[in-house]
């Protein structure tokens, strides 16, 4: 997500920063690289998947 070629806290840092928003924000077209379940929104689930692969 930050494009340093891997997951790391730095990802995790970026979910947690844009938590909370979704699709029917200004700034969606930006965030939206949070999203990766692509649910339209940004939440636990994001910051949950982010973290499994951090542990990987």
């Amino acid at each position: 997500m930050n494009k340093d070629g891997s997951i790391n806290v730095g990802d995790l840092a970026i979910v947690a920063y844009h938590y909370g928003k979704d699709s029917t924000g200004a700034d969606w077209a930006t965030v939206k690289i949070a999203d990766m379940n692509s649910d339209n929104k940004i939440d636990i689930t994001d910051l949950a998947y982010i973290a499994s692969k951090i542990l990987e």
